[in-house]
């Protein structure tokens, strides 16, 4: 009896139900059951600053991965010369207001900043020394479509990359600091499991033991706002 029902709503509906469309159906429901996720893990990290969180902070022990402020998007070329800036996104004038910002707020806050690592591309390098005024550059952090030019170093395929990305988030930083860490969103994306926002910052707390919890993530203006 329920499979004739469902026949005489569909033939009602106008949908004519066949093998060749069943499939199909199936593909646009895992897509959207995907995209719900996607959203929900995006909305479920969302961290608002709270004083506990600064007075955490300020006490140090955590890793603080956060993406490059707003670029100038441009066609990038593969391999890339990471020497050459003219040939890379390049932060706007509002992502270098961002990245000052940013600064400015964890002087304010009295953040203690120790490791800062950058990607070598120079959004990222620029985000970082704007910032905190220093970078050290870190393979594990280029970009997924990285490739060097003839005669650069080479550097681990970027599957390896994601996860030593993963380690540094376990990392203990030196007591009393906090590691920063400025990437890609992509890079993020696959670490995190959800979308970073330019200059979005994904704070983790590594256990002792290996491992980490993820403790949410704060956009600049939240930052800028305290």
């Amino acid at each position: 009896m329920a499979k004739q029902n469902t026949v005489a709503w569909s033939q009602c509906s106008g949908t004519l139900r066949t093998k060749a469309t069943r499939p199909m159906k199936r593909k646009m429901l895992a897509a959207t059951l995907a995209s719900v996720v996607y959203a929900v893990a995006a909305v479920a990290t969302a961290q608002e600053l709270t004083p506990e969180l600064v007075a955490a902070l300020q006490r140090g022990g955590y890793v603080l991965l956060i993406r490059h402020a707003t670029p100038e998007r441009v066609n990038e070329p593969t391999p890339m010369d990471l020497a050459n800036c003219a040939a890379q996104h390049r932060l706007t004038e509002k992502g270098r207001e961002e990245a000052r910002a940013l600064g400015a707020a964890f002087q304010a806050l009295k953040i203690p900043v120790g490791q800062v690592l950058a990607s070598g591309y120079c959004r990222t390098l620029e985000t970082a020394r704007l910032a905190f005024g220093r970078a050290e550059s870190a393979d594990i952090l280029l970009h997924p479509i990285y490739a060097p030019i003839e005669g650069a170093p080479a550097v681990p395929p970027y599957p390896q990359r994601v996860e030593l990305l993963k380690k540094l988030t376990a990392t203990p930083p030196a007591i009393g600091t906090n590691i920063v860490a400025i990437t890609h969103g992509e890079n993020l994306r696959d670490v995190v499991g959800s979308p970073v926002r330019e200059a979005e910052t994904v704070i983790y707390r590594p256990d002792g033991r290996g491992g980490s919890e993820l403790v949410g993530k704060v956009q600049v203006t939240d930052w800028v706002a305290r």
